[in-house]
């Protein structure tokens, strides 16, 4: 954080009132137009690798792009890069869909730059997608609650980062931070999203217990089944797959440890950035490098949006052994095409057995992977594909977004209608 004088921790904040608040947006809402979103955000498109919160955004830019105007910025290039994105101009608005975004090279990021960002882009409603980034929320909010930015009404989407396995991670840095954020009330009057009733408990336990929070729902992009080959399915062989971050809240190390003592024949693919944290990566490839002959690991590089539902329906079974997702787009897109998944029962798809999909269960109890890992490996043709048409009847049944999409919409516009008042 950046330290600030006495004076301007104990200077009072403007105040808006509503005649204020619909002035300063007047040049692109109001009446003259709907009403205008900032968002600031760490990942945006053409970026993919940063997984589930940037393809919520981006579905949900797209379908209410015409009730509101969605201005976004976002950093130059995705996650792990050290290269800006090709043919896109940092510090320039363009068109992304039907928002408009911004992107920011590092050297663009300084709180003076988001400052005068924020202050320029006329606004009625801020929101922010991260509770821990420092660029895009602690910022902004610093910034809020000294007073140099225009105060209008703010949303932080909590997502999944306050659940316990998230908040593993990094675990002194978010604790301290978490400490000190509501005891100088940074989130003062600003409203919170959780994805679902549970999400809403971990964010009072956190952030206090009378904080403002609604539940926004999960949004995921459609995706079309997947029509890769696949082999037919060959009793006591498994084509196993790993595809999300290499990060330690996705657990592929424990993934790796549980192909230790299994008898069947293995093939297991790995997707995803490995740079993101090279120290971790390290940790797996010494894994690797401890496992029998009868499995076989891969490392296959990241894969494109456009191209992950065609790989995921070559293979028998999805392996994520996750520390805990708030939607877990990534299963969500196995099921889709036809990819049975085995994840933890720290996702909201717990019912993947009873669905004849897959296993959700206990990471804490790694034989019971094991045992889910070799009956996969058993099943012949006949029996696999009644786990590939449960996988997509169940992706189907939860394939609806238009009850998250209203949530939003709703907590926009009561957001908007208490700052008119």
């Amino acid at each position: 954080m950046t330290a600030c004088s006495p004076e301007a921790r104990t200077a009072p904040l403007p105040q808006t009132t509503a005649s204020d608040h619909c002035a300063t947006g007047a040049a692109s809402s109001g009446k003259l137009g709907p009403p205008s979103i900032l968002v600031l955000t760490d990942y945006f498109l053409p970026g993919f690798k940063a997984g589930g919160v940037l393809r919520t955004l981006a579905y949900l830019t797209d379908r209410l792009g015409e009730e509101y105007r969605f201005k976004i910025v976002t950093r130059d290039r995705d996650l792990g890069d050290r290269l800006p994105y090709r043919l896109v101009e940092p510090g320039t608005w363009r068109q992304v869909g039907k928002a408009e975004v911004l992107y920011l090279p590092p050297a663009e990021r300084r709180v003076s730059r988001i400052r005068r960002i924020i202050a320029a882009t006329p606004h009625d409603l801020l929101y922010l997608t991260s509770v821990f980034s420092p660029d895009f929320t602690i910022k902004p909010l610093l910034l809020r609650w000294l007073g140099l930015v225009p105060q209008r009404p703010t949303v932080l989407a909590a997502h999944g980062e306050l659940y316990p396995g998230a908040l593993a991670s990094k675990r002194a840095k978010k604790r301290l931070y978490l400490e000190l954020a509501p005891r100088l009330g940074l989130y003062s009057g600003v409203v919170c999203q959780a994805p679902d009733s549970e999400g809403v408990r971990h964010v009072r336990r956190w952030l206090g217990r009378q904080t403002d929070v609604e539940v926004g729902g999960i949004l995921a992009l459609p995706s079309p089944s997947g029509s890769g080959e696949r082999k037919r399915k060959r009793p006591g062989r498994l084509d196993l797959l790993y595809l999300s971050r290499i990060s330690p809240h996705k657990n592929l190390a424990g993934a790796l440890d549980m192909l230790r003592d299994v008898s069947c024949e293995v093939n297991f693919d790995i997707y995803g950035p490995a740079d993101e944290d090279p120290g971790y990566w390290r940790k797996c490839n010494a894994l690797i490098a401890t496992l029998p002959t009868n499995v076989r690991v891969r490392y296959m590089g990241s894969v494109a949006p456009d191209a992950v539902c065609d790989t995921m329906a070559a293979y028998d079974l999805l392996l994520l052994p996750t520390h805990g997702e708030n939607f877990g787009h990534v299963i969500c897109e196995a099921l889709t095409s036809g990819c049975p998944v085995l994840t933890s029962d720290r996702t909201p798809w717990r019912e993947l057995e009873r669905e004849q999909a897959g296993w959700s269960l206990p990471i804490e109890a790694p034989d019971l992977f094991r045992r889910a890992i070799e009956n996969c490996a058993a099943m012949d043709e006949s029996a696999h594909s009644r786990l590939r048409d449960g996988a997509r009847a169940l992706a189907a049944r939860r394939a609806s977004s238009s009850r998250a999409i209203e949530q939003h919409r709703t907590l926009f516009q009561r957001v908007l209608a208490a700052a008119a008042r």
